[in-house]
């Protein structure tokens, strides 16, 4: 199910995050193609918020390697055992709740692969470095799609993805309007607050470096060189930094 501005509008965006929440296997996951700003933070604090208490959300970066995703041997408690043993991945540790990928059209093939398959089965399996263990992996997948032109994240993942939501044309006003009760109060927290917190980023920086409010201009004027004269000055500047006339052959 595909939700564009123009169809669904903000509503049916914020429908399609609930429905995750309420049973993100059966869901499967949702392609959100959103730019990082207020409006995606706005739709992922709805969908979190949603959540039972106590369902776990892992975020996985596009990059990631195996060992991480999948799992691999521990090497503190195979030292301990005296034999190997093996340590839960991201997949797994995400059992029952929600996998998050930020940039998800940087995806490789490979792990697009290993997603797709912990999906359909609900498990993983690990055989390698003297064990074998399989888990159960059974999690909604949010794909993060910040593409720009033909960028998309593979297509194994998001053909098996039960919505497609398009919140690149809505801005912070729009959703504001567009929001019920609490959710548009949220929204305007969440715009007071980025408000606030670049204004005592502003002051905390002017407060611990008060020389340079004083001391350097904010566009300083060009100059020929470290120090040298000025195109058409008559002057330079000696060691000391003071002005002195330019001796002349």
């Amino acid at each position: 199910m595909t939700l564009a501005p123009g169809e669904g509008r903000w509503a049916e965006a914020l429908r399609a995050a609930s429905l995750l929440a309420a049973d993100p296997q059966a869901c499967v996951g949702i392609r959100l193609r959103a730019g990082t700003g207020p409006v995606r933070e706005a739709w992922l604090r709805h969908l979190t918020d949603r959540l039972a208490p106590g369902t776990p959300v892992r975020r996985c970066p596009p990059g990631i390697g195996d060992d991480r995703l999948l799992g691999g041997l521990d090497l503190a408690a195979t030292l301990s055992a005296g034999r190997p043993m093996a340590q839960a991945g991201l997949l797994a540790e995400a059992d029952g709740g929600l996998v998050v990928v930020p940039m998800a059209e940087r995806l490789s093939l490979g792990t697009a692969a290993r997603l797709a398959a912990a999906l359909d089965t609900g498990t993983i399996t690990v055989a390698r470095d003297g064990f074998c263990e399989t888990r159960p992996a059974r999690f909604g997948l949010v794909l993060l799609d910040e593409g720009l032109d033909d960028e998309a994240p593979p297509s194994a993942l998001t053909e098996r993805l039960a919505f497609d939501v398009d919140l690149r044309a809505f801005g912070l006003r729009e959703i504001e309007d567009a929001s019920p009760g609490h959710d548009a109060a949220d929204l305007r927290g969440l715009r007071r607050a980025r408000s606030a917190e670049r204004h005592s980023s502003g002051t905390a920086f002017a407060s611990a470096h008060p020389e340079r409010r004083s001391q350097e201009p904010l566009f300083p004027p060009a100059s020929a060189g470290e120090g040298g004269p000025r195109s058409g000055s008559g002057e330079g500047r000696d060691a000391s930094g003071q002005r002195a006339p330019l001796s002349r052959p």
